[in-house]
């Protein structure tokens, strides 16, 4: 589409809180909102004020995220349709001959009052969108003004939450409940990152490209790559090397460009927890960089970061794709997922500093744990980490127990 109109650039951790809490604060009628996860409290209050002033609240969400619906998000849910909210699911429902269309809703974005759309690479967690800047993820955002846009984004979304089809379930028929004595923590996470980018407004004109899956992504990225004449800047959380049995075909294009020519550098995420995600992201990176492509790792254990959980790529300094495709095979030919393809230099410039900005970090001296160790573990809902943190625990009590000297 070729637009004119309003575009506001931010990145989590810096700016991503005030610029969403803005948008949801200037809203008039109505919010139609599809994530993955929501368990950011802070946010959940912003959507129950929308709602006490007369704005509609309408969410659709994955029904089986990975660990099951997290007992905060059942919370926020709970506290959102007691407010008039209006809550969908997509739902795997086997026993009642019940199918859903995609692997995972894995979508991540908002359409407020008809006109503006919002494209996120986070969850709606402390993490993806946290309230004190200095400790979060690595996350790009976009807000878009443009009425075509917003219809285009809403559509999708209506198509989607449809009542009428099969695996679509309200929140009455999905089970919420919730322990009585459940309340969300209001921890606040702090940590040692000090923001550099604030957002920034640009008016003018545009071109704007909805991405989805699994209906367009795999062209439409593959069509931005291709279009490279001189340099690619790619941030993400991972990138998968083979699909099935064969090349992942965004990677086989990578190595294209960089045969011909083109500059490309990406970074990666590496959690040193992840074992099975490791591989795969060493067995990519010493792939790609036989082929020139410059890769680097950002170390969870060092990085100023809570992950390098991003989904962008910035091309000729032009154009910049923002979305939450991550790039194996399901995400793009299974998931819903939603990003947006903006061209215009003045924007692709703004996340091309984010980017070398990323690029220029090395490991910090020491990285200082956030404000609350037992609630940061919870967002990532690793139970085998937490047994062994729990283990090693008890075996210190242990030893001590067994050193001392009893009268």
């Amino acid at each position: 589409m070729s637009c004119t109109g309003e575009i506001k650039t931010f990145v989590s951790p810096d700016c991503s809180f005030e610029t969403i809490v803005g948008e949801l604060r200037n809203a008039t009628d109505s919010i139609y909102f599809n994530i993955y996860e929501f368990t950011n409290p802070f946010l959940c209050d912003e959507l129950v004020a929308a709602l006490k002033r007369g704005v509609s609240v309408n969410i659709f969400l994955e029904g089986a995220p990975v660990g099951g619906i997290d007992d905060r998000e059942k919370f926020i849910l709970n506290r959102l349709v007691n407010n008039g909210g209006s809550i969908r699911f997509i739902v795997n429902d086997p026993d009642n001959d019940v199918y859903d269309r995609y692997r995972f809703d894995h979508g991540k974005y908002l359409v407020i009052d008809n006109y503006t759309v919002i494209v996120e690479s986070c969850n709606w967690a402390k993490t993806g969108i946290p309230i004190d800047p200095t400790f979060g993820n690595r996350e790009w955002g976009i807000v878009v003004r443009n009425r075509d846009v917003a219809a285009y984004f809403l559509q999708v979304f209506f198509d989607d939450w449809n009542p009428l089809r099969c695996d679509s379930y309200s929140s009455y028929d999905v089970d919420l409940f919730i322990p009585p004595d459940f309340y969300p923590s209001d921890t606040v996470y702090t940590g040692s990152y000090n923001p550099q980018f604030i957002s920034k407004t640009i008016v003018g004109n545009f071109s704007a490209t909805p991405v989805f899956s699994p209906d367009t992504s795999q062209q439409a990225i593959i069509d931005l790559i291709n279009s490279a004449e001189t340099s690619i800047l790619i941030e993400q959380l991972y990138i998968y090397k083979d699909w099935k049995d064969r090349i992942s075909p965004l990677v086989q294009r990578l190595v294209n460009k960089s045969k011909n020519g083109v500059d490309i550098k990406i970074i990666l995420n590496y959690n040193p927890r992840f074992e099975p995600t490791n591989i795969k992201q060493n067995e990519t990176k010493k792939y790609l960089e036989e082929y020139g492509i410059q890769v680097k790792f950002h170390y969870t254990n060092w990085s100023y970061f809570a992950n390098m959980h991003n989904k962008g790529m910035i091309v000729d300094n032009t154009s910049v794709l923002i979305s939450c495709i991550n790039w194996n095979e399901n995400s793009v030919t299974k998931n819903r997922e939603a990003g947006i393809i903006i061209e215009n230099e003045e924007i692709a410039l703004y996340y091309a500093e984010v980017f070398f900005y990323d690029w220029s970090l090395g490991p910090m001296d020491e990285k200082e744990p956030v404000s609350s160790f037992e609630d940061f573990l919870a967002e990532y809902k690793n139970p085998s980490f937490i047994v062994i943190i729990y283990g090693m625990t008890l075996a210190l009590v242990g030893r001590d127990w067994r050193k001392r000297k009893w009268t």
